[in-house]
């Protein structure tokens, strides 16, 4: 731990707890969260609102205040992953195991699963759909 106060202690702790709980509380409570960027923008964060708004910024080291430099497609309400219950870590590691012993058994008969197929599964982990849903969209596109 880090003698520097509690704002690091409370940081640290919410770190390790290596979930998604931390920044699920901020949007319930209806502050934004900020997270990586994608690669385009480097140097820059996406900040997300509770509304599902998202935007890309950039903070000035100078003034400490920070600057949109894109605005994102705001998310569909459907796609408010902090509304949904919180997956209880032993299901989240359960689900993994899962799509691991899959991915294996894929591999060893010669496949690479797609990055669509890879993004189901993320999904699937995450609790952003269950199981009947994973497998109804896996066989859907391969029909």
């Amino acid at each position: 731990m880090s003698d520097e106060g509690p704002l690091w202690s409370d940081l640290e702790r919410d770190l390790a707890r290596d979930d998604d709980s931390a920044a699920r509380e901020h949007l319930l409570a209806g502050n934004p969260v900020y997270v990586g960027a994608p690669q385009a923008w480097p140097g820059c964060v996406m900040r997300l609102h509770p509304d599902g708004r998202r935007e890309i910024v950039q903070l000035d080291q100078a003034t400490g205040v920070f600057s949109v430099v894109a605005e994102l497609d705001q998310l569909p309400p459907d796609a408010h992953w902090w509304r949904r219950p919180a997956i209880d870590p032993a299901e989240r590691e359960r689900r993994r195991q899962a799509v691991a012993f899959a991915r294996a058994s894929v591999g060893l008969e010669g496949f690479t699963p797609s990055a669509e197929a890879e993004a189901l599964a993320a999904r699937f982990i995450d609790g952003e759909i269950d199981l009947p849903t994973f497998l109804s969209a896996s066989v859907d596109r391969h029909s």
